[in-house]
């Protein structure tokens, strides 16, 4: 389990991505302040802190200081996002944080120096069928739809079916090395169409799925970053 604490001004926005923070492996707790991140990871111990240099009340530069002079805080990554590019770039480049990221802020960009922190498995293009079943007191019949993103946690689907979040699926595919993968999942994300004649997205997050095919995906994602 990963433990990420990070600014209320920005876990809203982060999780209103297609990320790796969905996983079922992440745990992704809010904080209102710098102070409250610090407190936060006394009790914790996260693995990622994500703060703001706007924050009113401890300054980042103090906020580090404090983790990396304690031996039992010190073994986190930090993240400090300048939002609204006010704070000095120059003195915040030695507040002792992993990285920091000045205006023009950029959601994709702040996850993914997350996710390299993080040492997250990657998510891979993957194009496939997909027979899908909705569950629930009304079983549908299976239908066909096509992946777009695949990891061991989760993937992003399209389809011109119309689900809802939070909708209970059962999805079965088949990897190229021949492994048929059966999972229960659940949709936590919702992908609006651009028009009436676009599919839909949709992405899942697997509930459960036997250990065998999460490393037969880990695998194949591994292989396929190798080859790039």
């Amino acid at each position: 389990m990963k433990k990420i604490i990070i600014a209320d001004d920005l876990k809203s926005m982060a999780l209103r991505e297609e990320s790796f923070l969905h996983r079922g492996d992440m745990r992704v707790v809010g904080a209102a302040s710098n102070e409250e991140a610090l407190e936060l990871h006394k009790g914790v111990h996260a693995d990622l802190i994500i703060v703001t240099a706007d924050a009113q009340g401890l300054g980042v530069n103090s906020f580090c200081k404090t983790i990396r002079s304690r031996e039992e805080l010190r073994e986190v990554s930090v993240i400090v996002v300048n939002i609204s590019g006010q704070a000095d770039a120059a003195g915040l480049s030695g507040c002792k944080a992993n990285a920091v990221i000045n205006p023009p802020v950029s959601i994709p960009r702040l996850l993914e120096k997350a996710h390299q922190l993080l040492h997250i498995s990657k998510r891979e293009a993957y194009r496939a069928p997909v027979s899908v079943r909705i569950q629930g007191e009304v079983r549908e019949r299976p239908f066909l739809c096509h992946s777009e993103n695949l990891s061991s946690s989760g993937m992003l689907f399209e389809t011109d079916r119309k689900l809802s979040g939070g909708d209970a699926i059962f999805c079965s595919f088949l990897l190229p090395d021949t492994t048929r993968v059966h999972a229960d999942a659940e949709i936590v994300r919702v992908v609006e169409r651009p028009s009436e004649f676009d599919t839909r997205q949709y992405g899942a997050r697997f509930l459960s799925i036997e250990d065998s095919c999460r490393s037969a995906i880990e695998t194949y994602i591994a292989g396929r970053f190798q080859q790039s």
